[in-house]
């Protein structure tokens, strides 16, 4: 088998087993309207409640800076500027560097954004509902696409790391000062 033939076979490959793949700009676009890739080979969706104040878990979601303090998996992590739609970001987890940009806010209700590693496009929401004065529903839905997503990752995995986002979340949330101090 030639050259070209053999290229052409792995292109054939690497679409087929991890899908084609999603642009910066198709991926934000996408995230702005509050949804992820439903065709992307990997996706997650879970939900948890937590005992605390709506404002208090968007503190934490929307507060990027602080993440490595209560996210152990995260380093580092840089926000360049507020929470806003396309604001840009960066950090770090499990020792990947991913660049990522905020496609839309809903204040206390909704955000999105989208990140960039390593040929890998994810499109990441977090949804806040109060359920009460002194509790959240939290659900948070992914996607990823791009070579070699589908070989190295699964959507098991991202279940799983989402799980531990969310077990996180809650326990720095029910944690946090501000709420103890208002039940004392």
């Amino acid at each position: 088998m030639n050259i070209t033939a053999r290229l052409s076979a792995l292109s054939l490959l690497i679409f087929g087993v991890s899908g084609c793949g999603m642009s910066e700009q198709d991926a934000t676009a996408m995230a702005a309207t509050y949804r992820v890739d439903e065709r992307a080979p990997i996706k997650s969706a879970g939900s948890i409640i937590i005992s605390a104040p709506p404002r208090t878990v968007w503190k934490y979601i929307t507060d990027i800076n602080s993440w490595p303090s209560w996210r152990p998996e995260v380093s580092a992590s840089h926000l360049d500027g507020s929470p806003a739609a396309g604001t840009s970001f960066t950090w770090t987890v499990d020792g990947t560097d991913i660049k990522s940009q905020i496609a839309g806010v809903d204040v206390q209700r909704r955000i999105a954004w989208t990140g960039y590693t390593m040929g890998l496009t994810a499109i990441h929401l977090w949804m806040v509902q109060p359920l009460g004065p002194d509790k959240t529903l939290v659900r948070t839905t992914e996607s990823m696409t791009g070579f070699p997503s589908s070989l190295l990752y699964s959507s098991a995995d991202l279940q799983s790391t989402n799980a531990k986002w969310l077990s996180d979340l809650k326990r720095i949330s029910e944690k946090d000062d501000t709420i103890n101090d208002k039940r004392k």
